[in-house]
């Protein structure tokens, strides 16, 4: 983390996320899995994000998400957006 004195400036670095059961961890903190055509769905989901956060911008110079063994990879920026305060 960069730039904690006088507020946080910026944010940079990876967030990995290895496979899990959606579907068991919603079930243990007590929520409904969503419908599904397959009952089996997410049971494997899992990522990987390289991110540069600052409070109006939000790069995620690289991931890989994983759902059930489908994969999507990319790279992603959203511009000039706030979060509430």
């Amino acid at each position: 983390m960069e730039g904690l004195t006088g507020g946080l400036r910026k944010v940079v670095g990876t967030m990995n996320v290895d496979p899990f059961d959606a579907r068991n961890m919603l079930a243990q903190l007590g929520f409904e899995a969503p419908d599904t055509a397959d009952p089996k769905a997410l049971a494997r989901v899992g990522g990987i994000a390289d991110f540069i956060y600052s409070p109006d911008n939000l790069h995620l110079k690289s991931f890989t998400f994983e759902v059930d063994g489908s994969h999507l990879a990319g790279s992603a920026r959203l511009v000039s957006w706030r979060v509430n305060r």
